[in-house]
C-alpha cells in the first residue's frame, strides 16, 4: 500500500473544515488536504470494491463474452465484453 496516497478508495474518512466546494480531511499520511466535494459521497455510505472478475465463456469461443465482477460485499454482477477484433 502508498502511504503518500493522502485518500483511499472505499474508505471512511471526517471531514475537519468545509467551504462552499471542498472538504479538508486528514489523510492517510495524516496530513490535512483539501479535497473536492465532488469525490465524495453525502453521509456514510458503502461503496463496493471489484474485489475479483472471470470470464463465463471461452475466449476463443465468442465475439460477446458474458463476466462475472464479484465486489468485497459480496454482491455479484455480470456484464458482457465486446471481444471483436475489430469495430466498424
Amino acid at each position: 500500500m502508498c502511504t503518500d496516497t493522502p485518500l483511499l478508495k472505499g474508505k471512511v474518512y471526517q471531514a475537519v473544515a468545509e467551504e462552499v466546494d471542498r472538504f479538508r480531511i486528514i489523510g492517510n499520511h495524516n496530513k490535512r488536504v483539501w479535497i473536492d466535494k465532488h469525490y465524495f459521497v453525502d453521509g456514510e455510505v458503502e461503496i463496493p470494491i471489484l474485489s475479483s472478475w472471470k470470464f463465463d465463456d471461452q475466449l476463443e469461443d465468442f465475439d460477446l463474452i458474458e463476466v462475472t465482477v464479484t465486489f468485497n460485499n459480496g454482491t455479484r454482477r455480470w456484464c458482457f465484453n465486446d471481444n471483436t477484433r475489430e469495430i466498424d
